[in-house]
């Protein structure tokens, strides 16, 4: 029976064969009532014992109901119990559900609240970004308007250098060239008598331009051609100061020329040193802020200076001498200043080398320039600053050399006063 108690299949089938026997029992019992006749004595004894059987079944039968209830019961404990099981299982999961969606709610809270800081944050920069692009439209159109203007100066330099042009097929180059081997001049040595080197030289006016002359040397020397010439335009020979190429050139461009439409005019000082080639001049020279007498020289020669040949000079003479070309710089227009270094490059233009051959040295004017080193630089500071010099010479003429000042032009001093005691090589 303990067997029968751990399987209610195996109970209900014991309580089925138990109904089947008490069925059996109750049948028997009807026959033998039927069949007492035959012995009664056989029956009595049969019948108690199936009394007693039967009892024993009921009572079985009870107790196997009992058990048979209590089974049930049990099952249905076992059923409750793994329904609360499968019921808390579920609520698990709803609650791992709900603590996924509550975490999933936060996590787009904080993001909902950083976009919404993105937003105030480039809130202000989109309103820099508006201003930003409003300021840029404004420059847009500034400059707009100020490249039409540039377009329009284009034009104008156009027609200005069509002009220019124009003028330079009028004038033609430049006649009567003299040939002046410039490597053989400035690498040929000379002989004679050494004159002072520039070493034993001492200066004569120091931070201005030489303008003239003291008063007290024109009365004792008389009005003395002078060549008044920076580094920025010589190239001195080999063996020193004996040779010097003068490089210009013998045309220069004035934009403000003919009332502002340009005009080209003659280098008045290559000129007059062309057209007089024979006259002997004092050369002035300017060497680091300081003026020197170097001597006397005369022109003996020039040439036409191509690219070829200004390519194998010193180059801070050539660019001195091509920017010198164009005066009143301030009034051209960058293209055409462009334009005009192409002539020099690529011609018509072409620089021009004046070659200068030491021939003496004026002992007795040197001594006279030292000793009056103070009244040289009182007329030519004067004279720098405009003042008019006090005309105490009889001759009434001032002895004075342009564009000598800068270091970028030279000058030729007029007159044809004789000289004294000049010493020739």
């Amino acid at each position: 029976m303990d067997i029968v108690d751990g399987d209610q299949e195996l109970a209900q089938d014991l309580l089925k064969l138990l109904h089947a026997k008490l069925r059996e029992a109750r049948q028997q019992l009807h026959q033998l009532g039927g069949d007492q006749a035959s012995s009664s004595e056989g029956v009595l004894l049969d019948s108690s014992q199936l009394r007693r059987e039967n009892d024993a079944l009921k009572e079985e039968l009870s107790s196997l109901q009992l058990r048979l209830s209590a089974i049930a019961s049990v099952e249905d404990t076992k059923q409750d119990i793994f329904r609360q099981a499968a019921l808390d299982e579920a609520a698990h999961e709803r609650q791992a559900q709900i603590e996924t969606l509550r975490r999933q709610a936060e996590e787009e809270t904080q993001r909902l609240q950083h976009l919404e800081a993105l937003v105030d944050e480039n809130a202000g920069r989109y309103q820099e970004a508006k201003g930003d692009r409003s300021r840029m439209r404004e420059e847009l159109t500034m400059l707009e308007e100020e490249l039409r203007r540039e377009e329009e100066g284009l034009l104008k330099c156009q027609a200005q250098v069509q002009a220019l042009e124009s003028e330079l097929c009028k004038l033609g180059p430049p006649s009567g060239d003299k040939t002046l081997d410039v490597t053989t001049f400035l690498q040929e040595g000379l002989d004679g008598p050494t004159d002072p080197v520039v070493q034993s030289l001492q200066p004569l006016l120091k931070s201005a331009p030489f303008i003239q002359l003291p008063e007290n040397i024109i009365e004792q020397f008389g009005q003395l051609p002078l060549l008044t010439l920076s580094a920025e335009e010589v190239i001195w020979s080999d063996d020193g100061i004996k040779r010097a190429l003068y490089v210009t050139c013998l045309r220069h461009y004035d934009p403000i020329g003919q009332k502002g439409d340009g005009q080209w005019q003659d280098n008045k000082l290559a000129k007059a040193l062309i057209e007089d080639p024979t006259s002997l001049r004092e050369l002035f020279f300017r060497l680091k802020d300081h003026w020197y007498y170097y001597g006397t020289y005369r022109l003996i020669g020039r040439t036409q200076l191509g690219a070829d040949q200004t390519s194998r000079l010193k180059q801070s003479v050539v660019r001195s001498a091509i920017s010198a070309a164009v005066s009143h710089k301030d009034h051209i227009a960058p293209v055409a200043l462009k334009f005009l270094n192409s002539l020099f490059a690529n011609g018509p233009l072409s620089l021009q080398g004046l070659g200068f051959e030491r021939v003496g040295f004026n002992c007795e004017l040197y001594d006279a320039l030292v000793s009056s080193k103070k009244a040289i630089q009182r007329v030519n500071s004067s004279a720098a600053l405009g003042v008019a010099r006090p005309k105490s010479h009889t001759q009434g003429t001032k002895h004075t050399t342009s564009g000598a000042g800068s270091g970028s032009g030279s000058g030729s001093g007029s007159g044809s006063g004789p000289s004294k005691k000049r010493k020739r090589a």
